[in-house]
């Protein structure tokens, strides 16, 4: 996995990688190892914020076998939160995009705000609205 994932940076700034035969199925690459070299892109860089947290992938067209180019654009920054916008291109097309967001701290850290437990959610205690149409007089019209 971790050579068909393999980037490398182009002088346009871009990464370059290639489609890789084992991890091929009747039409083209695994979505999953197409998923794994947009993660990647931002993986490598050194100004990510945090760990992959999501991602949301879209297949905008089919990826040939052959060399690709990959572009990474932080799109923002925040004080634990990071979007990332990924591209995997194939002769000026987008065969691949995706959005990742990174973030400090995991879910058992202390770098996480407390959640709120000072209120108890009532909504199992209320009232069925019966009472309410019980005490409601309707006239049927003639």
């Amino acid at each position: 996995m971790d050579q068909a994932t393999s980037l490398t940076s182009s002088p346009c700034g871009s990464l370059r990688g290639s489609t890789s035969g084992a991890y091929w199925n009747f039409n083209g690459p695994l979505g999953g190892v197409t998923a794994a070299i947009l993660m990647r892109g931002v993986l490598e860089r050194p100004d990510r914020l945090g760990a992959p947290c999501s991602i949301t992938v879209n297949f905008t067209a089919a990826v040939a076998r052959g060399p690709f180019d990959a572009t990474v654009h932080p799109v923002r920054t925040g004080r634990s939160v990071q979007h990332w916008y990924v591209e995997l291109r194939q002769a000026d097309v987008v065969a691949a995009n995706a959005t990742i967001v990174c973030a400090k701290g995991n879910a058992g850290s202390s770098a996480r705000r407390p959640a709120a437990t000072s209120h108890v959610v009532a909504a199992q205690r209320a009232q069925s609205p019966a009472p309410f149409l019980t005490s409601c007089r309707f006239r049927a019209s003639k």
